[in-house]
């Protein structure tokens, strides 16, 4: 590793801490870090050392940043590198795998490097400065493992099953080979670069999914443990659907939830599913109908109280927001079905429009406030309604993490604010 320090005399002091460090942990414990044995490890004086480093602190803060170090490896090297490996192999995934994994074991399991990364884990414990510079490290492995796995997508089409993402994955791979490199520095004979390589096949094999398919995890083991039929039905047949629908949107998604596998959750044969939800646009009204009512409702009743517009507006997003949160499977179901093309359901898909109308719910309230001059005439009531609706609902979808009342709030100042008539010019 190369040190990047003013003066070789510097570089051999910083060697010597980092070897007292990472060779020696049990002289630190009983005895503490003398900066004396390094200093006389290094064949230099306490003064050359207090000239080059004000202070212990100082040192060992060298010392820490030249255990932190990257090494060399950069994402188009890796890159590269698996390029070049599956033209090698003929796309064989598992000879590819093989490969890399004999190319790159030694690295991996050095057991200097494995010693600097243990005891950077056990000073982030209570050093902020290492716990940063550790999660850096752990992006950048990341980033590597990602790199890998996107050059083989490039090439397969493949993609991953629900919930994988090319983030997630590249955290497990990076966890699975700090497994096998914590296991080889005690056990050695227990990890090879076959074992690390077959464990790294298994793993891809049930996380990728196969071209233009939407996968889950669940799925991999799905033929070895089937669902076993219910000799009775539920006792509320809608709402054993409508929850095993919940389950499946949220774990597959719109278009990888299928019929069957909402009746085989619930319990309930498909045929007798279909009688009552005949496709998933109907499921979708099943459960969001109901609440659709109730935010209605709720707006007339802030009309009633006579509350001025704004006001019924901005109350009836936080309740839309509030809703969003609740039942974020059929909402975000309720969006994917309304954005796609869905031809094959032309029925599900009109009833789904007229049956969950959700910006209908205040286009009248901005009419009224239209008329009043409370807002400005930039569009007609609905489309001004829908814009507001699909704007909050796409802020709550890509601020989960957000409160509904945040979500609300930033929507409710952006465009309500912005939209109130504040000049005699507005139309």
């Amino acid at each position: 590793m190369t040190i990047s320090v003013e003066d070789p005399i510097s570089a051999q002091l910083i060697r010597e801490g980092l070897r007292a460090l990472v060779d020696h942990p049990d002289e630190i414990i009983f005895r503490g870090f003398r900066s004396e044995d390094v200093i006389n490890a290094a064949g230099a004086s306490q003064a050359t050392f207090y000239r080059r480093f004000a202070t212990k602190r100082a040192f060992l803060h060298a010392v820490l940043d030249t255990m932190h170090a990257h090494d060399d490896c950069s994402v188009e090297s890796v890159r590269a590198t698996v390029a070049g490996q599956i033209a090698t192999n003929a796309n064989v995934g598992r000879s590819v795998v093989r490969a890399l994994a004999e190319h790159y074991f030694d690295a991996l399991t050095d057991r200097t490097t494995l010693s600097k990364n243990l005891m950077s884990h056990l000073l982030a414990i209570s050093d902020a400065r290492t716990a940063r510079a550790v999660q850096a490290h752990f992006r950048r492995r990341d980033e590597l493992a990602i790199a890998s796995v996107d050059v083989a997508f490039e090439r397969t089409g493949a993609s991953l099953r629900t919930p994988f993402t090319t983030k997630s994955l590249g955290v497990a791979l990076t966890a699975l080979v700090d497994g096998f490199r914590l296991r080889i520095n005690s056990d050695p004979a227990a990890v090879t670069s076959n074992l690390a390589a077959d464990t790294i096949v298994a793993l891809l094999n049930g996380a990728i999914a196969m071209p233009d398919r939407h996968e889950h995890i669940d799925d991999v083991l799905t033929t070895h443990y089937p669902a076993v039929p219910s000799a009775e039905l539920p006792r509320d047949l809608r709402a054993a659907i409508l929850g095993a629908a919940r389950e499946e949107f949220d774990a597959r998604g719109y278009f990888g939830a299928s019929m069957e596998a909402v009746g085989a959750r619930a319990g309930v044969p498909i045929g007798t599913v279909r009688t009552l939800f005949p496709n998933k646009p109907h499921l979708i009204i099943g459960a969001l109908r109901r609440h659709v009512a109730e935010l209605t409702e709720a707006v007339a009743d802030d009309t009633k109280l006579t509350l001025d517009e704004t006001t019924v507006i901005s109350n009836h997003l936080l309740r839309l927001a509030q809703l969003t949160a609740r039942e974020t499977a059929f909402m975000d179901a309720l969006l994917v079905a309304l954005a796609h093309d869905t031809r094959g359901e032309p029925d599900g898909l009109l009833s789904l429009r007229e049956q969950v109308d959700l910006p209908a719910i205040i286009a009248p309230v901005i009419a009224e406030a239209q008329r009043k001059g409370t807002l400005a005439k930039l569009a007609a009531p609905d489309e001004l309604a829908a814009t507001i609706t699909n704007i909050l609902l796409h802020r709550c979808f890509t601020r989960r993490a957000d409160s509904p009342e945040e979500n609300t709030a930033f929507i409710v100042e952006l465009l309500l604010h912005g939209l109130a008539r504040s000049a005699p010019t507005a139309r």
